[in-house]
């Protein structure tokens, strides 16, 4: 590793934080290889089985093919760029002083390190067969072993490319992505904002479900609607209080007086013949309305 790119001098003159984190630079060293398609870990395995089955599904998968050929070219070099940058380069950070992980975040990476190199050995021919039943098998060209040889080794060329470029723009000759960017503003800035996606999410998504949040949901329903029957709910438990406070005054005299009042009512209930007056008042209303 040490050797390819460039000898142990070289990375002493480039910063060291590789020394001072020798776990957390081995574990990330080897994710980076597997995920760039290095040969023997287990990203290659993945990526040499996912190109080798879509070369062989006509003409519609070679040219899937060769956009998994190009996306592996560009994985290899932006994982390399980010072993380069954080590994290789000097610090950014005056304040920062790099430390290893505790060994509840070490663990974990060590058990994923030790996968990503036998990992591919262990489930080759294995994974895909697991899945069969589930996604099914297509009908693909013949293939052969020297085919699958060739097309294995353009994977890994490929890879070495995107390691290669990396290493030219961040070890070899750093000032290069610096004069790239001067001599082409809009396609630095394009790619820098990252196609601008995120600006366009936040415009389309972002603000309008911030705007509906905002004036719908906390004016109209939180202010409006729940604030308003809060209001109603509360002014009429405050009017209903003002009465009963007229009635329970604490004053025996009103309340005997009040006694007095329901006494007499339902006397005068009970001793006045309401049928025969109600008969008498329809009597005397049917007499008038006859004139």
């Amino acid at each position: 590793m040490i050797h390819a790119i460039g000898g142990e001098q070289d990375l002493r003159k480039m910063g060291g934080l590789w020394k001072k984190l020798p776990i957390t630079f081995a574990v990330t060293t080897v994710g980076v290889l597997a995920i760039a398609g290095i040969y023997p870990f287990a990203g290659f395995f993945s990526k040499d089985a996912i190109l080798y089955a879509a070369y062989l599904h006509g003409t519609n998968g070679k040219i899937l093919y060769s956009v998994g050929l190009l996306t592996a070219l560009l994985t290899a070099f932006y994982m390399f760029r980010l072993w380069y940058m954080t590994f290789m380069g000097e610090s950014r950070s005056e304040n920062v002083h790099a430390h290893e992980s505790p060994w509840s975040m070490r663990g974990p990476l060590v058990i994923l390190a030790a996968l990503s190199v036998c990992g591919g050995w262990i489930g080759m021919e294995r994974f895909g067969a697991f899945l069969a039943p589930s996604v099914g098998v297509l009908p693909t060209e013949a293939g052969n072993w020297r085919l699958e040889l060739i097309l294995s080794v353009v994977a890994v060329l490929v890879a070495l490319e995107g390691w290669l470029i990396a290493d030219k723009f961040y070890r070899r000759k750093p000032e290069c992505p610096a004069q790239y960017a001067a001599a082409l503003p809009a396609g630095y800035k394009l790619l820098a904002n990252k196609y601008f996606v995120d600006e366009f999410y936040g415009a389309t998504i972002v603000k309008p479900l911030l705007g509906f949040s905002k004036y719908i949901l906390e004016w109209i329903v939180d202010v409006g609607i729940l604030g308003g029957m809060t209001w109603l709910l509360g002014g009429i438990a405050t009017l209903a209080g003002a009465i009963l406070q007229r009635w329970q005054s604490g004053n025996l005299r009103s309340y005997a007086a009040c006694l007095a009042a329901g006494a007499a009512a339902v006397l005068l209930f009970l001793l006045v013949p309401w049928a025969t007056v109600l008969a008498s008042l329809t009597t005397i209303h049917l007499g008038m309305a006859g004139h």
